[in-house]
């Protein structure tokens, strides 16, 4: 077989460069290549420092956990770091020389190649200073779910002990093995032969390697179905597609990936209505668009077609869904170690490919988003760094002009712009699908992973294109497990405390699994409802808390850019707890005739606090993020402890200018139901909620 196979073949390249320079195409490409030429002084980061495993680094320190390890915190992201680049790089300019020719662009490919043949150890972990029996099974997870496993033990007769020895098996090589497998297929007729071999050498020698221990259970988190699962699954096979006319045993290589994808992870990860379950975004796209990767270059060598399993067929559908006015993604657009921003734009390659595919118009207009910079734009999601490193984008554009099908015309989604995502429990109440329009988010489902927030019945609000209530961020890595908490999400704490961490003694992992499509879930949604003037939703989380009884929220939208939310929270056995009811936002606070405001350059939040009748409010502070920034959040509590509590929040966006009189009222409450009044213009909202039968009522009159 003749190389290149993986994506397009030698008689394609014509139409590649004919592309290139005509229509949207050829818009896109001019900024295609003029990215890379600005890269092409972009220096090759020398063979990183080693990982020093490292156990027990969190500490408590100011009413949070804190990660005082800062030598492993950077070694791991100067890993995590270089591995990325090595792999977008040498993709880059390798395809910028098969569509230009430019032999610049070939020297650049080559170097970028050549530099982690020659590097001594991928498996990127040191020596512990630890031994086997210091490690707890906990301990070993943690480090496991990022590539770090214990491949071997080796006696230390001084102290009468076996030292483990980590090997990275995911993502650091993986990262890498794409790079290579790409670039190796790409300008496989270009290279010279010594550089050639060099590349094949080190793909036989890694695949090799994942092979083995895969075979043991050590190696791609092969045991699980989690973002870095799809990720090493998807870059391995890749890999072993790539060179299977050269090196047949990568044969078996591809056979491992192509049933894991088809038989556990696309059966058993994806959602019915198309989710990926892990937050944040990041992670869908590592998952998602690494797994098109694959399952594209599969049905072009073997002829076998993964795109047509229901699972994929549901993508589109779940990503059109969560997609914002904001030119975001409903929930937790960010990374752990860098800014939120250019999440979105990870996955419009994916959406524009899946578009081509199914011949599916909302996807395509996913992928031309008008609230998104043109394709091919260097707007992605940073490289991590944190503190250390500086902020650099990654850059995935050449896909974006590889997959762009001009002749497949676009469409807004059709029908109700809200969407319940059932099986991992969110609901979108959103007004339309343009920047002026509102949105809110309310998450009650299953603890969804590693990566998950214990943010249970959390919501976050958006309108006139501007995030008002949103989530604490957390590009913060040595403060991640505040981040992380429920004091950092818009839900509720109970006497101080949030949602539990971990349920029966079970790892993220495990939890996971017990949660997801399983029904014993942390969370619940128990109504959705959305027609053309109102909608609302309701979540109970009473299962993720300790000591209580009852936390259910209700959420009414009363469109355009109305809000209520109302809990009703009760103590088990008639305990005596103090509640908080907490909202974050990036947003300056303020007051308003009415209670707090919230302002945004182009909208603004009015608050009004209808319950408990008495309260306290308050602003308390996040830790500091890598940059020393301090957020400040509202905390909303009744006085004294207390059985049972409602809170009652009724919301409005408006243009920042507006004057508005408040418009809410509580008109009556029994120990059954609520009734509340919203004025909006001449005509009154009436919404009564129904606390015995967990129902919501709307009337407009």
């Amino acid at each position: 077989m003749e190389h290149p196979f993986l994506f397009f073949t030698v008689a394609d390249i014509p139409s590649l460069r004919k592309r290139s320079g005509c229509g949207l195409s050829g818009q896109t490409w001019k900024r295609v290549e003029g990215i890379a030429e600005e890269r092409m002084r972009w220096p090759i980061p020398p063979e990183p420092p080693l990982v020093p495993p490292r156990l027990k680094a969190w500490r408590y320190e100011k009413g949070s956990f804190r990660n005082v390890d800062e030598a492993y915190a950077r070694a791991y992201q100067h890993q995590y770091r270089v591995a990325t680049m090595i792999r977008n790089m040498i993709e880059l300019f390798s395809f910028c020389y098969v569509v230009t020719q430019r032999d610049e662009f070939l020297q650049r490919a080559a170097e970028w190649l050549a530099a982690p043949c020659g590097w001594v150890d991928w498996g990127a972990y040191a020596s512990p200073d630890f031994t086997l029996g210091d490690c707890t099974s906990a301990d070993l997870e943690t480090l496991a779910r990022s590539g770090g496993e214990v491949t071997s033990e080796v006696w230390d007769d001084s102290r009468k002990a076996y030292i483990p020895q980590f090997e990275d098996t995911g993502i650091f090589t993986t990262f890498k093995l794409r790079g290579l497998a790409i670039g190796y297929d790409w300008l496989h007729s270009h290279l010279p032969d010594e550089l050639r071999q060099r590349v094949l050498a080190t793909l036989i020698r890694e695949g090799e390697r994942l092979f083995y221990n895969a075979a043991r259970g050590k190696a791609l988190l092969i045991n699980r179905k989690l973002n870095h699962t799809w990720f090493d699954i998807s870059a391995f096979g890749l890999a072993g597609l790539s060179i299977m006319p050269d090196y047949p045993p990568a044969g078996d290589w591809v056979m491992l990936a192509r049933d894991k994808m088809r038989n556990c992870l696309l059966e058993e990860t994806i959602g019915q209505d198309g989710e990926f379950p892990e937050q944040p975004p990041l992670l869908w796209d590592y998952a998602l668009t690494n797994a098109c990767l694959f399952t594209e270059a599969l049905r072009r060598v073997a002829g076998e077609d993964l795109f047509d399993h229901p699972g994929f067929r549901r993508v589109p559908h779940f990503l059109v869904s969560v997609l914002n006015p904001v030119r975001g993604l409903a929930f937790d657009d960010e990374a752990t170690f860098d800014d939120a921003d250019g999440v979105a734009y990870g996955l419009r390659p994916l959406m524009l490919r899946l578009a081509g595919h199914y011949r599916d118009e909302e996807a395509q207009w996913f992928g031309l988003h008008e609230e998104l910079d043109p394709l091919g734009s260097n707007v992605a999601r940073y490289y991590p760094g944190g503190k250390w490193f500086p902020k650099d984008r990654e850059y995935g554009g050449y896909w974006e002009f590889l997959w762009l099908d001009e002749t497949l015309r676009q469409r807004r989604p059709r029908g109700s712009a809200s969407r319940h995502l059932r099986d991992v429990g969110w609901v979108m109440l959103r007004s339309g699908w343009e920047r002026k329009d509102s949105f809110l988010a309310l998450r009650s489902g299953p603890y969804l992973g590693p990566h998950d927030r214990l943010d249970q019945n959390k919501f976050v609000l958006c309108s006139r294109g501007e995030r008002l209530v949103e989530k604490a961020h957390m590009n913060c890595y040595d403060r991640a497990d505040f981040f992380r908490s429920t004091e950092a999400a818009s839900t509720i704490l109970v006497d101080g405390k949030g949602q539990e961490p971990l349920r029966d003694g079970l790892g993220a992992h495990d939890r996971f699994a017990l949660e997801y499509k399983r029904g014993r879930s942390s969370g619940k949604i128990l109504a959705f409802h959305d027609e053309g003037q109102y909608g609302y939703a309701i979540g109970d989380a009473t299962r993720a808390y300790s000591g209580l009884e009852r936390f259910v929220r209700y959420v009414v939208f009363l469109k355009p850019d109305r809000f209520l939310v109302l809990d009703d929270v009760i103590a088990e056995n008639d305990g005596r707890v103090a509640y908080e009811w907490l909202l974050h936002t990036k947003g300056e606070i303020g007051a308003w005739p009415g209670g707090p405001r919230i302002l945004k350059e182009r909208a603004q939040l009015l608050i009004q606090i209808l319950l408990p009748e008495v309260h306290q409010l308050a602003t308390r502070l996040t830790p500091p993020d890598f940059c020393g920034v301090e957020r400040p959040y509202l905390v909303v509590s009744p006085e004294g402890k207390r059985d049972r509590t409602r809170f009652l929040v009724a919301l409005q966006a408006a243009d920042p200018s507006d004057a508005i009189a408040p418009g809410a009222r509580l008109v009556k409450q029994t120990e059954s139901a609520a009734l509340v009044e919203v004025a909006d213009g001449g005509t009154v909202w009436e919404v009564q909620f129904d606390f015995e039968t967990t129902g919501i009522r709307v009337r407009r009159r």
